[in-house]
């Protein structure tokens, strides 16, 4: 099987809600993504979301698009690649404008894990619905999992899904009992932990 063989059939199985498809482009092409979000995100402002957070919704979004055989005609990997880098794109531009419109108020917007969507909508819940398959449904829900496992740290944990949920870093600190600035710098640390993660 040739290299663009194995592409198409990657993307055949993801149409088909194969976990292990899911896995693999994920691992081929998240970081390149997180790359191409964090260039278009160039001079934001990062409290609400980041490029992380930006990638993994274009990421989402594409494999229920692909579950519903949106991309007929996507076969090799450069037209995968295309596809995924133009999602990305177009979601760090919806994000810009959601920060930017008139009836929010930037500063006060926190979150860091929150997922951000065309329409608006932001936190996990906006990844949930009908057209979310099992396969991937599991999928990110394992992922979510193993990053909080790879934390080593309960607190750390603790703070990840506080911050998760929305809250901002005095609400945090608040159901935690420390200081604002212990929390910046656990934030910090899950944050540089991430990053590594999805580099190596």
């Amino acid at each position: 099987m040739t290299p663009e063989e194995s592409v198409s059939k990657l993307i055949e199985d993801v149409k088909s809600g194969d976990e292990q498809a899911v896995r693999a482009i994920w691992d081929a092409y998240f970081p390149r993504l997180c790359r191409t979000a964090a260039a278009q995100l160039a001079g934001q402002r990062r409290a609400d979301a980041d490029e992380e957070d930006v990638a993994l919704s274009a990421f989402a979004s594409f494999c229920k698009a692909a579950a519903g055989d949106r991309f007929p005609d996507l076969a090799d990997s450069k037209g995968l690649w295309r596809l995924l880098s133009e999602m990305t794109r177009r979601k760090a531009v919806d994000l810009i404008r959601h920060r930017n419109c008139a009836k929010r108020d930037v500063k006060r917007t926190v979150g860091e894990s929150k997922f951000i969507n065309g329409e608006g909508q932001a936190g996990i819940d906006a990844l949930r619905g009908d057209d979310l398959t099992p396969a991937l449904s599991l999928y990110l829900q394992e992922e979510a999992r193993n990053r909080l496992q790879s934390l080593g740290d309960r607190r750390l944990e603790q703070l990840a899904i506080l911050k998760m949920h929305g809250y901002t870093n005095q609400e945090v600190a608040d159901q935690m009992k420390c200081s604002v600035a212990t929390i910046e710098r656990g934030t910090a640390r899950i944050r540089k932990k991430w990053q590594q993660d999805i580099t190596e």
